[in-house]
């Protein structure tokens, strides 16, 4: 008799919690991707499509943001938030896109200061690695209050490739001509005073 008030009292405990966790709101989304590795250039801007989806409970507005290695070579980085409904499956996925700036990764040979500058592109080729994460943005997809991380990420690398330019010997031409007509004005104003 008692090892059977014990299973109803266990079984209602357990029915009970099984209850409580199903019935409560649960939030959140799930991305979908075509890429893990991307080729970017440096000092240009770089735009990446995902799509977003949302089985559980609760509408979320949803933007992306970089974490990870990522944060070392992305000067800005930009994501519109995205209204994404409840019950949204994944064959329903809504794009989101995430736009970031690299930023200057290889070196210079730059011989007045930042100027007459080339590019060999001999050292080896510069990757980071780190993760896209979906962020929750505040209610309405506004900039009030604090976004929240909605547990979920992909992975991503970058591949930053070297662009090689020579040397623009443009500025140099120009302050020669500048220099030159300095004298030639210098020359005409000595020659008229005598």
């Amino acid at each position: 008799m008692r090892s059977k008030i014990t299973i109803a009292f266990i079984s209602i405990v357990v029915v009970a919690l099984l209850l409580s966790v199903t019935g409560s709101a649960k939030k959140g989304v799930g991305i979908k991707w075509m890429t893990e590795t991307e080729m970017v250039t440096e000092n240009a801007q770089h735009c990446i499509e995902y799509g977003t989806y949302n089985p559980w409970d609760e509408d979320v507005y949803v933007y992306l943001s970089v974490s990870g290695d990522l944060t070392e070579v992305i000067t800005s980085e930009h994501s519109e938030p995205v209204f994404v409904p409840a019950e949204t499956s994944s064959s329903e996925a809504l794009p989101v896109k995430i736009c970031f700036t690299v930023s200057k990764v290889y070196q210079d040979d730059c011989w007045l200061g930042p100027f007459l500058c080339e590019q060999m592109c001999q050292q080896d080729e510069v990757t980071y690695e780190g993760e896209i994460v979906a962020m929750e943005a505040p209610e309405g997809g506004g900039g009030t209050g604090s976004a929240t991380a909605l547990g979920v990420s992909v992975p991503l690398k970058l591949r930053v490739r070297c662009g090689p330019f020579d040397r623009d010997w443009t500025l140099l031409y120009v302050i020669v001509i500048i220099i030159v007509l300095i004298l030639i004005g210098l020359f005409y104003r000595k020659k008229k005073r005598k």
